[in-house]
């Protein structure tokens, strides 16, 4: 047991001073992936200027495929909490194991929106409203917690964990990992060589949570905190561009039970518009939070306890 916590304390320790890490070699005792069963219910906490429920989603141009997205167009920057997703139903693989080798179903994640921000009015096309939608349901292509936005700057996202018996999930230092991908970077198809005019999508831990860089994910975590992509992993169409088969860049967060990220673009310099995209939709701007953007990276989960005496571990596993 002593080599075992010792291991485990060089480990998180490690995660510390990190930036990058090898999703390979890390403790992931939170299992969801791509959970097709898991429903959300939508409640508004403040509300939109206009609802859009799912068949509205499907329709908007550029959002082709939210077929279970659901949302609002807004018409001004919204302070504190103004969207929750409650997801339930999650199938028996969506657990949470911990340190002592117990196995916690996931009953319900809550996953909440706040301090919304717009793309300043003037800085758009005033025939596209702004529109924030989640979705409440995985189909192919998107997660079950994807986020799409057009003319949105930003907005944070809160995540909570409980078990079957309403319970919160205490969360281990490092053995609960969230991926984000899809972090765009592109180009308006005008200023190729002018970088500041970059659409730019960024993902930014605020609490309870560290982001790190990971190999082939082609994002980098730069001073501000915020992960994204450099200019050299530019795109202008839609496409897988890394290794692990997304349209953007990727990073990877050690979470714990509350925690928050600031998902955020930025938008074309003065507006303009993005490869196949014409003048009649110059603010479009496009995001998904992808938690299952890593699928088929194998996250390995160690051996842990099985009596109250005996721990056994692979190291190849939890040392980085």
């Amino acid at each position: 047991m002593k080599q075992y916590k010792e291991t485990l304390a060089n480990y998180q320790k490690d995660l510390t001073s990190s930036v990058k890490i090898d999703p390979h070699k890390v403790i992931e005792n939170l299992s969801i992936n791509n959970d097709a069963g898991a429903i959300g219910t939508v409640d508004y906490l403040q509300a939109p200027s206009q609802k859009i429920n799912a068949p509205q989603a499907s329709q908007i141009k550029d959002l082709e495929g939210a077929t279970t997205s659901v949302g609002g167009y807004y018409d001004h920057d919204l302070k504190g909490d103004f969207l929750r997703v409650t997801f339930t139903n999650f199938n028996s693989n969506s657990t949470y194991t911990d340190m002592n080798g117990i196995s916690h179903h996931i009953g319900k994640i809550i996953v909440t929106y706040s301090n919304l921000n717009l793309i300043p009015q003037q800085n758009r096309n005033s025939s596209q409203r702004p529109a924030f939608v989640v979705a409440t349901k995985s189909v192919p292509g998107r997660p079950w917690n994807g986020v799409d936005t057009l003319s949105v700057l930003g907005a944070d996202q809160r995540f909570d964990f409980y078990d079957d018996a309403g319970n919160y999930i205490q969360f281990i230092p490092g053995t609960a990992w969230m991926p984000f991908g899809s972090l765009t970077r592109s180009w308006s198809g005008i200023h190729m060589d002018q970088y500041d005019d970059d659409h730019i999508e960024m993902v930014k831990a605020i609490s309870n949570a560290k982001l790190y860089e990971i190999p082939g994910g082609n994002a980098t975590l730069h001073s501000d905190g915020n992960v994204y992509s450099d200019p050299g992993y530019r795109i202008q169409e839609k496409g897988a561009v890394n290794s692990l088969g997304n349209d953007g860049g990727a990073g990877i967060a050690s979470i714990q039970n509350g925690a928050t990220f600031r998902l955020s673009i930025q938008p074309f310099n003065h507006s303009e518009p993005q490869g196949e995209h014409n003048g009649d939709t110059p603010d479009w701007n496009f995001f998904i939070n992808n938690t299952t953007a890593l699928e088929g990276i194998s996250l390995k989960v160690p051996v842990r306890k099985t009596t109250s005496t005996h721990y056994h571990y692979n190291p190849s596993v939890i040392r980085l």
